[in-house]
């Protein structure tokens, strides 16, 4: 039988590293120089290996997660506009501008969120007779404001927390 490559004291640490660095599970098991196979396995039988790991995906994660977030219901951003006035004085202005939101991952959260109440999908004709599948997250994020958008998503989260 070979001998494992596994070392309690560094593979836990260098994995958690790799990990908060966002590597996924293959660039990880690569980095450490074992196969898929066998990183899976030091997750089974080295608790310390599987806590390291998720310590260092947690934080990656909750970036994209936010992120996603953001994008499904959009956001307003604020900025710092400079200009001169007529005797050439710096004037500056603060105004916010809404940042691009997505309607498709609006239609991906509430799909994954509320599957009993989103994931209902109509068949229709197209202009051209193709047939196209909408759900009802489709349709909501066509005729959401962005408003709309921010409150639904708010209030999906608070329920969770209940």
């Amino acid at each position: 039988m070979a001998k494992s490559k596994y070392n309690a004291r560094t593979f836990p640490k260098r994995a958690e590293e790799y990990a908060r660095q966002g590597l996924g599970d293959k660039a990880i098991a690569k980095k450490l120089g074992v196969s898929e196979t066998t990183f899976y396995d030091y997750q089974k039988k080295h608790p310390k290996f599987l806590e390291a790991l998720t310590r260092g995906k947690a934080p990656v994660d909750e970036k994209v997660e936010s992120a996603y977030y953001d994008l499904a219901v959009g956001r307003y951003i604020p900025e710092v506009k400079t200009t001169f006035d007529k005797d050439g004085e710096i004037k500056e202005k603060i105004v916010t501008n809404k940042w691009v939101q997505s309607e498709a991952a609006a239609k991906h959260w509430l799909n994954n969120r509320l599957p009993d109440k989103w994931s209902n999908s109509q068949h229709i004709t197209s202009e051209n007779n193709t047939n196209v599948q909408l759900t009802q997250a489709d349709n909501l994020a066509k005729e959401m404001t962005f408003e709309q958008r921010q409150k639904l998503i708010k209030e999906m989260l608070e329920s969770e927390e209940k």
